[in-house]
């Protein structure tokens, strides 16, 4: 494929250079329309069957280069069609087990999980978040992957997807700002809101004091009957990556 290509840009320049006379050529003559040279393909990747190969193209010259493709079967180039690009997997993306019978890969924000041995292709995550970097682990007995800055798992065998991490980002823990005012204004908000509450707090404080009873049963009833939640890690307005 590779001599292939070489030979058609070798074309481009014989036809370039027998179209010119050598002697009326300059490098002003060159950089004002540089595209006496040709095109030549960029980036080409195989797709994650193996039997096909896209590269960037602009043989018409257009604004920008189009996605092309060449086969095994068909060494002709030809321009991808927009079911081809949805379908399209890059090869390098593929993440394999240890004995190379699975694979598993991020595509378009969701996991997708490939059992090669029986030809079967399963949609781990179709979620609005953004999934990625999966990896197998535990064994290859699990696949995990990030999402929101957090480690999950899912089990091969049972389907079962867990939360490995329980990383929070919190900008900042302080108290909302007290509001514009004058002094007076403010002084004089206070002391009505406290007045307020007094009479409030006085005329529902049996009310108040059954709730307050009531949570506090209710918490340690929970504390022993549900499971333990998993140990947080703050880290402030920072990202975590990799």
């Amino acid at each position: 494929m590779r001599l292939l290509i070489l030979l058609l840009l070798g074309a481009s320049f014989s036809h370039a250079f027998a179209q010119a006379p050598l002697g009326k050529l300059s490098v002003e003559k060159i950089m004002r329309d540089p595209r006496w040279i040709g095109t030549s393909p960029s980036s080409p990747f195989w797709d994650k069957d193996g039997m096909t190969l896209y590269f960037g193209w602009n043989p018409d010259r257009n604004v920008s280069d189009s996605l092309y493709y060449v086969s095994i079967q068909n060494h002709t180039p030809a321009k991808a069609s927009v079911t081809q690009k949805q379908n399209l997997v890059n090869a390098s993306l593929l993440v394999y087990n240890q004995d190379r019978s699975a694979d598993v890969y991020a595509k378009d924000g969701d996991i997708f999980y490939e059992d090669s041995r029986h030809k079967k292709l399963k949609q781990l995550t179709q979620t609005i978040d953004v999934e990625s970097s999966p990896k197998f682990s535990f064994n290859d007995k699990k696949i995990i992957y990030n999402r929101n800055q957090n480690l999950f798992a899912w089990d091969i065998l049972t389907g079962e997807t867990i939360q490995l991490t329980n990383i929070k980002n919190e900008i900042s823990l302080n108290p909302t700002p007290a509001k514009q005012g004058s002094a007076a204004d403010l002084k004089s908000d206070a002391n009505n809101q406290e007045d307020w509450l007094k009479n409030d707090q006085l005329k529902y404080f049996k009310v108040l004091r059954e709730r307050k009873e009531k949570r506090e049963a209710s918490e340690k009833y929970d504390k022993y009957t549900r499971q333990k939640e998993m140990r947080s890690i703050i880290i402030d307005d920072r990202a975590l990556q990799s």
